[in-house]
């Protein structure tokens, strides 16, 4: 499948059925990477800028992002977007927010920027779609914190169209709705369970014992502990986390001796 990041940043990766693997974008706007958080408050300041020094459309856009730079006037505009904005002195996420609540209330220019972003992710998404063997529909996956906490539908629903048209196909493209981490965490448990399968113990051990380490908990750490007790006894440490997993009623007999 596809995963197109959009976050502070963004960018697309993707492994094929063959196991052939893309990355588009990834390293700044000369490939594209016309998105994320960030680059969406340079637009909106860039809007505002428009709107008062450059015969712009009007947006509601314009009074909020004077207000977060504490610009009165003008002629202070410029030093005030170099030496607030620019100079991080100023949380850009509120303009973040602000393009998505904007655009919710029908705001052209908020709208348009949305629709901008939209067209970027959905051309590298789309360019990784089509150099792939996905299969007849492809699994595109939209993860990031500009796509799961935008609270404007226009987007997603715009990569979602976008994806399709420039792939042409369709496409089963989709929001994560887990923790980013739990594709990880699936994959180290698959990966402990292939050496299990292989007769490779020290390798499915190792693996267990880092899940454990960097995870810590969940469904797939304690089923990483049952797998190591299969060989040999947790640690101490594992054994307070397994024996106070949320659900845990009571051991089997095995199991007990096992964790001791």
């Amino acid at each position: 499948g596809v995963c197109s990041i959009n976050g502070t940043g963004t960018s697309v990766s993707g492994i094929g059925k063959d196991g052939k693997t893309i990355q588009v974008g990834g390293i700044g706007d000369i490939t594209g990477d016309e998105a994320g958080g960030r680059f969406l408050s340079r637009k909106v300041v860039r809007k505002a800028f428009d709107e008062v020094m450059r015969f712009g459309k009007r947006t509601s856009l314009t009074p909020i992002t004077l207000n977060l730079i504490g610009n009165t006037s003008e002629e202070q505009l410029m030093e005030d977007i170099v030496l607030v904005y620019s100079a991080r002195k100023v949380d850009y996420n509120v303009l973040t927010v602000a393009c998505f609540e904007e655009a919710n209330k029908g705001d052209e220019v908020a709208i348009e920027l949305l629709t901008e972003m939209a067209d970027n992710l959905a051309r590298s998404a789309a360019s990784a779609v089509v150099r792939l063997d996905l299969g007849e529909t492809p699994e595109v996956v939209l993860a990031g914190s500009v796509y799961v906490k935008g609270s404007c539908p226009v987007l997603v629903n715009e990569v979602k169209k976008r994806i399709d048209m420039y792939a042409n196909k369709k496409c089963d493209t989709r929001v994560l709705t887990v923790p980013p981490a739990t594709g990880a965490i699936i994959w180290a448990y698959e990966l402990a369970t292939l050496y299990h399968e292989a007769g490779m113990t020290a390798e499915c051990l190792e693996e267990c014992d880092d899940l454990v380490l960097w995870f810590s908990e969940g469904k797939y750490v304690y089923k990483a502990m049952e797998l190591k007790m299969q060989y040999k006894p947790l640690t101490p440490l594992q054994h307070e986390k397994y024996m106070n997993r949320p659900g845990y009623t009571i051991l089997s007999s095995r199991m007990r001796k096992t964790c001791r």
